[in-house]
């Protein structure tokens, strides 16, 4: 089954829309390779900011884990301070 470009054009997209981005360019209802790569960029941030927010928690835990350590306390046991 082939579909023409016809079918194409008559996709409800319009040439611009604006998003918190910029504005988003189409040709045909197909993004412009600029817009492509805007929407690639920030798909890699999120990816980036994602890996990085993620990663937070188990880098907290290992300094917290250090920190009792070092204060004396072994693995399985409980550190308490009578003042903070």
């Amino acid at each position: 089954m082939t579909v023409s470009a016809e079918t194409f054009r008559s996709i409800s997209t319009p040439p611009q829309v604006e998003s918190r981005l910029g504005t988003f360019d189409y040709v045909d209802g197909f993004p412009s390779r600029e817009t492509s790569d805007l929407v690639y960029d920030h798909l890699d941030f999120q990816h980036a900011l994602n890996v990085f927010l993620n990663g937070f928690a188990g880098a907290s835990t290992y300094a917290l884990r250090k920190g009792m350590q070092e204060a004396g306390a072994k693995d399985n046991e409980i550190l308490m301070f009578s003042e903070l």
